[in-house]
């Protein structure tokens, strides 16, 4: 960010925003108990949950012969016996690795943004490793405490005629869900008080920070960009009929392109028989706007995971994607290495992605933490970028009076407001 503008912000924010965030750290230091309490009942429902089926898991996998009735003494037995204790394991370790990944991520990313550290590629994949390793050691402790929750142990203890072990871990967990039915209304208070907090800050805040960018733009925190218009990009491939949330709406215009964009949270149901779960169709923020040049067929500009990752192969795991569009190769080097282009026609899409147009779109690649995806359909250019989290919500467990956060929020309002100036799209040379 340029200085003169970031200093012209920091006038702003000490003497607009920083009253206003004073106020509201009184109000969230007296709430903090209350959260910091269904925090710790988080944890202990955890801490109940997790060993038990770790540890179940783990028992079961190393007396597997024993839970087949021990009669594997021939060689096919035993065979049987080690294939089905691989595949039982395989599929556990492979979970666990998700879970020890997706825990480590998030720690980072939370270290990352509130505590302004960076990692190389080599420590984060060190902490990952230490950090599973931590885990599995305190998890497997937890399993020579004496009753701790184990299902394989307790079964095994009350088919031998010894019940002690089942009569206490069904004492604790009568204890845990019955405490869960008894502060329901409790729990549903202290959401209700941090929904108030977030709303006030987002009224108070962000409203402040979207008119300090442009005095003409709207805001409207618990608007959300259309189901249909979301659909109509295809950059999601699925349909959130499960949950389709929001906020943060912010409209605009530059020149004569009148522009929008909002975040975006959809999920939809699994499309297994047997489960009710919901998967993840997209989270982040989508913009969208009218684009400037004529077109009739759909082009899709993609993150280029694939061939980052997997070189040559993934280039050609690209070409197979059975969910977009024929692949596009253009000329421009770099664009390649950061992106993936599929298009239902190449001329079309060759005059949409002009060496120029395709510059532009780099310059924008490099102003984002976050990698984008691009779709050009029905005459609309849509933009949408990926996030774990809702990037305008005020953390609770950390204080609100922090500069580098709320500038790192206006950041992102300049990067949205900004996208129509730096890809040029004011520029009408092409007509309708």
């Amino acid at each position: 960010m340029e200085i003169e503008k970031k200093e012209r912000f920091k006038a702003f924010y000490e003497a607009e925003i920083l009253p206003f965030l004073k106020d509201l750290e009184v109000e969230r230091k007296r709430s903090l108990p209350l959260y910091f309490f269904r925090g710790i009942y988080g944890f202990a429902l955890a801490l109940f949950i997790i060993p038990t089926v770790f540890n179940t898991f783990i028992d079961l996998v190393l007396d597997m012969g024993g839970f087949f009735g021990g009669n594997f003494s021939d060689s096919f037995g035993n065979t049987f016996l080690l294939i089905f204790r691989i595949l039982f394991s395989s599929v556990f370790v492979f979970i666990l690795l998700v879970f020890i990944y997706i825990f480590s991520a998030k720690s980072l990313d939370f270290l990352s943004r509130y505590y302004k550290l960076k990692f190389t590629k080599s420590q984060k994949l060190l902490y990952s490793i230490l950090l599973g390793a931590a885990f599995l050691i305190i998890i497997r402790l937890i399993n020579l405490t004496p009753y701790s929750f184990n299902l394989y142990r307790i079964s095994a203890g009350f088919e031998s005629g010894d019940n002690s072990v089942f009569w206490h871990t069904f004492k604790w967990f009568f204890i845990i869900i019955g405490s869960a039915i008894i502060l329901a209304p409790l729990m549903i208070l202290i959401q209700s008080r941090e929904d108030k907090f977030v709303k006030k800050f987002k009224n108070g805040v962000v409203k402040k920070i979207v008119l300090f960018t442009d005095p003409k733009l709207n805001y409207l925190p618990d608007k959300v960009i259309p189901k249909s218009e979301f659909m109509d990009s295809k950059i999601p491939l699925g349909n959130p009929d499960s949950k389709y949330l929001g906020g943060d709406f912010v409209s605009g215009k530059r020149g004569d392109v009148e522009f929008r964009f909002s975040q975006i949270n959809a999920k939809a149901r699994s499309q297994s028989s047997k489960s009710n779960d919901e998967v993840n169709v997209f989270q982040g923020i989508m913009f969208i706007c009218r684009f400037n040049k004529p077109f009739t067929k759909e082009h899709f500009v993609l993150p280029d995971v694939a061939a980052a990752a997997l070189g040559v192969t993934g280039e050609s795991l690209q070409k197979l994607n059975p969910c977009r569009p024929p692949l596009v190769r253009l000329e421009n080097i770099e664009f390649e290495k950061e992106f993936a282009v599929y298009s239902q026609d190449e001329i079309e899409c060759r005059y949409i992605l002009s060496l120029s147009f395709m510059e532009r779109i780099i310059a924008l690649r490099k102003k984002s933490s976050l990698p984008f995806s691009m779709s050009f359909v029905n005459s609309n250019l849509y933009l949408a970028v990926s996030y774990d989290r809702d990037v305008f919500r005020p953390p609770v467990f950390f204080s609100q009076i922090n500069f580098d956060r709320i500038l790192e929020m206006y950041e992102d309002i300049l990067f949205y407001t900004g996208i129509v100036d730096d890809l040029n799209l004011n520029l009408k040379i092409w007509g309708d």
